[in-house]
């Protein structure tokens, strides 16, 4: 399993939700589901991963989840090896 492909197409997905190029709420929503799925699964295999937590953010502030999304910028700052 390789982390990075993971995120390339979870990140794909997102960037479709964020460019609004999904017409229809159930569309988006089994789009939203699927970004956030491959995005886990590259969490799991890559915990370390700063931009897979960048990308998460994104996503859940897409959706407007400002909580989780303040939380995954936070994790994407604490695996950040050149922030502190």
């Amino acid at each position: 399993q390789d982390a990075e492909a993971w995120e390339l197409r979870g990140t794909a997905r997102t960037g479709r939700l964020l460019f609004e190029l999904v017409p229809g709420a159930a569309a988006q929503a089994e789009l939203q589901r699927l970004a956030r799925a491959d995005l886990d699964t590259a969490r799991a295999l890559d915990p370390r991963r700063v931009s897979t937590y960048v990308q998460l953010g994104l996503l859940e502030f897409h959706r407007k989840n400002a909580r989780e999304a303040a939380l995954f910028f936070r994790e994407a700052y604490d695996a950040d090896a050149f922030s502190t």
